[in-house]
């Protein structure tokens, strides 16, 4: 199990598209992760950024930070894959 004690940031992304092709990657070699999507669009409560703008000129392919969490000790492991992977 990961938890915020064992866990090390491996990559963080505004890309669905990169974070899962990471996701795929670290599954089909059997590395455990979470991951936390964050509403950068979001504010406190309902003061956030579309309540106050309306929408008006919010690029919905950044409202989104995908942040992806492996544990401590298959961190060097992940870090060959990703850097594999981005070539």
């Amino acid at each position: 199990m990961i938890t915020i004690f064992n866990r090390k940031r491996l990559f963080s992304s505004f890309s669905v598209k990169a974070q899962a092709s990471l996701r795929e990657a670290l599954a089909a070699h059997k590395i455990p992760y979470i991951v936390n999507a964050v509403n950068i669009a979001g504010g406190f409560g309902r003061a956030d950024i579309r309540a106050a703008a309306g929408g008006v000129g919010l690029n919905l392919d950044y409202a989104y930070e995908y942040v992806i969490y492996v544990r401590k000790k298959d961190y060097q492991r992940a870090e060959d894959l990703l850097r594999a992977q981005i070539g």
